[in-house]
């Protein structure tokens, strides 16, 4: 196996757990709020939070694209995560944690992966 492929795979397994788990628990906070509270708790979000959210759930979506257009989709979740990451740390609402930067790495990886691609070819 070559470090192309190596850095790839680590990227899509790193890239599919987070997404996979940032799904399984986000269904899940929500399920629990609507079933102690009767509403999704969306309706308690100011305008920053959903902004934050949004920025969230393009990063996620682009570490999905990212298994097809590997420099493209890592640009592209790296750009919104990088904007998620900022957005949260500034909101008061939120509890920013320094965890939040392991978003970051399969985004690298993945755009590491497009450079040795190109180095290659060349």
């Amino acid at each position: 196996m070559n470090t192309i492929s190596i850095v790839r795979w680590t990227a899509r397994i790193i890239g599919s757990l987070l997404v996979l788990f940032t799904l399984i628990i986000g269904v899940g906070e929500m399920l629990q709020s609507y079933n102690n509270h009767g509403v999704l708790p969306f309706s308690k979000f100011s305008i920053l939070m959903i902004v934050t959210f949004i920025f969230w759930i393009a990063g996620l979506a682009g570490l999905i694209l990212a298994f097809w257009k590997e420099t493209k989709g890592g640009l592209f979740s790296l750009l919104n995560f990088i904007i998620f990451i900022t957005l949260v740390a500034i909101n008061s609402e939120s509890n920013f944690s320094y965890n939040l930067y392991i978003y970051l790495v399969p985004s690298l990886l993945y755009i590491y992966c497009g450079y040795l691609e190109t180095v290659r070819k060349h």
